[in-house]
């Protein structure tokens, strides 16, 4: 059996969504939130779920994280910090609260179920045609030992994370990188309670597939509606009035 090292994509994810909820350069926050998918890809191959990770690499870093620059361009974001937006220290300390609470709720519910490690084994499609289920194979070969504790703390952080961003954001086409964080949270969810089942065939690894299409149609109409806005109003401040900008 191979012992189960995954805390390089999970602190890669980690760091990535910190930086991009945190940092004040808006292209910044783009390109760490490409960081911070390109860590939870990394942990959803280690969980066996790589074409969920191929998914999630070619529709986020490839199209998603492209229309958010594109935004940010229509937009007139600037180049250096962005300090129109900032916000003070009362709503920074609001909103780290809110997200660590969240974070702290969630991970505790998740890791009292993660139990005894599960082992995955490398097994094709065509193995399984032949012998059914997974447990029934013949040989299983080397299998990776998956400790899902990790994982579920992966989710409970990044959905913290997140939670963050968008109670802290005031540029809406920032606060769209803290929901992209909830929603990885999310997959990463699926994907391990999928794992703990010891089925990788089963139904649910279609369903982050779902959660990944929804998604990105979800930021393409947000991005849509934030550039329909900036049109009228020149800004994208949420903490504008409704009304005409001055």
């Amino acid at each position: 059996q191979l012992a189960d090292d995954r805390r390089g994509p999970d602190q890669v994810a980690v760091a990535g969504g910190l930086l991009a909820v945190t940092t004040r350069h808006v292209v910044h926050a783009a390109l760490w939130l490409v960081v911070a998918l390109l860590g939870v890809a990394g942990s959803l191959l280690v969980l066996g779920a790589e074409l969920v990770a191929l998914v999630l690499v070619l529709v986020y870093v490839g199209a998603v994280v492209v229309l958010v620059l594109f935004a940010l361009m229509l937009t007139r974001a600037p180049i250096g910090p962005d300090l129109a937006h900032r916000v003070g220290p009362a709503r920074t300390a609001g909103a780290a609260l809110l997200g660590g609470a969240v974070a702290v709720l969630l991970g505790s519910v998740l890791l009292p179920l993660a139990g005894d490690p599960v082992q995955r084994a490398d097994v094709t499609s065509t193995q399984v045609a032949l012998h059914g289920a997974e447990h029934d194979l013949p040989s299983r070969g080397d299998a990776l030992v998956i400790h899902l504790a990790g994982p579920y703390l992966l989710a409970a952080v990044l959905v913290g994370l997140g939670v963050f961003g968008i109670a802290v954001r005031r540029n809406a086409v920032l606060l769209l990188i803290g929901v992209e964080l909830v929603l990885s949270g999310s997959l990463v969810l699926l994907v391990t309670t999928q794992a703990a089942s010891g089925d990788r065939w089963a139904a649910g690894s279609i369903l982050p597939l779902f959660v990944i299409t929804i998604a990105a149609a979800e930021v393409v109409v947000a991005l849509a509606v934030v550039l329909a806005a900036f049109r009228q109003r020149e800004r994208i401040d949420l903490d504008e009035p409704s009304g005409e900008a001055p």
